[in-house]
């Protein structure tokens, strides 16, 4: 039903697959949303690794001297399109799944740079495409930069753009540069969220409100140690559910309120622009 990107500017890292995995995990402990979770970015694996424990496959592999789902993830279902058998049922048989009745799955990112890439462009078009028929959200972690087609077209066909930035002002000056040259940064389907967002920077959420102009809001998801060595670790669902209901009032609490706070500005957006 809606096709939400994450995307950045700076090829350095925003924390852009750790802001999109955030908010998706709160959306679907707190709500009953099919859910589809893909990168773009060739050999990414930071995604599928933030909820699973990818050392487990390692050791399967080295039983199997072969590789787990080889032609899962986006890689298969590329194959699927260039034979005209991609459906909406198909994606969930390519993805892994982390909670069932397609609560959460994830489209493992391509294992390589695509030999053809405007086959590879129609493809992961077509695919989201079909996949916002099956599901209630898709959200694409896509490959930063505007250096290519691929970004270009799918920050376009979104219903939602989410831009990462960080703390700084270079940061803040690429985004500026960044809107003043590509529409569609400037259109109303983009909402800015500051990553490991540091209440005791200088660059707060005014101050870069104003930098911009207050022309927009930005929203943040905080540096919270717990939530990174979960994301690093696989656990990234367990920390969640752990203090989906906390009513603490310590660092993780606050977190889990400024993730939820996004998250519903998320929504709200999106049932503004549709």
């Amino acid at each position: 039903m809606a096709i939400v990107t994450f995307w950045s500017n700076n090829k350095k890292q925003t924390y852009q697959t750790a802001s999109m995995a955030a908010i998706a995990t709160s959306l679907v402990v707190n709500h009953n949303f099919k859910t589809l979770l893909l990168s773009t970015e060739p050999k990414d694996t930071s995604l599928v690794d933030a909820f699973i424990d990818t050392s487990r496959d390692d050791f399967i592999k080295g039983i199997m001297g072969n590789k787990i789902d080889m032609a899962a993830g986006l890689d298969g279902l590329v194959k699927l399109y260039t034979t005209n058998k991609l459906n909406p049922e198909s994606i969930t048989d390519y993805a892994r799944i982390i909670l069932k009745g397609n609560r959460l799955e994830i489209l493992p990112a391509p294992e390589e740079e695509p030999e053809q890439p405007e086959i590879a462009l129609a493809a992961y078009k077509d695919v989201l495409l079909t996949a916002e028929k099956f599901y209630n959200i898709v959200f694409v972690d896509l490959s930063k930069g505007l250096d290519n087609d691929m970004s270009k077209q799918i920050l376009e066909m979104s219903d939602l753009v989410v831009l990462t930035i960080t703390q700084g002002i270079r940061e803040i000056n690429s985004f500026i540069e960044a809107r003043e040259s590509n529409p569609v940064l400037m259109s109303d389907k983009i909402i800015l969220s500051i990553g490991r967002y540091d209440n005791y920077s200088k660059y707060t959420v005014k101050n870069v409100a104003r930098a911009l102009g207050n022309k927009i809001l930005p929203y943040t998801i905080p540096y919270n140690t717990l939530f990174f060595e979960a994301f690093n670790e696989g656990k990234l669902l367990d920390f969640f559910i752990k203090f989906a209901n906390s009513t603490l009032p310590n660092s993780n609490t606050s977190f889990m309120t400024d993730v939820k706070t996004t998250k519903d500005a998320l929504m709200q957006k999106l049932a503004d622009v549709r």
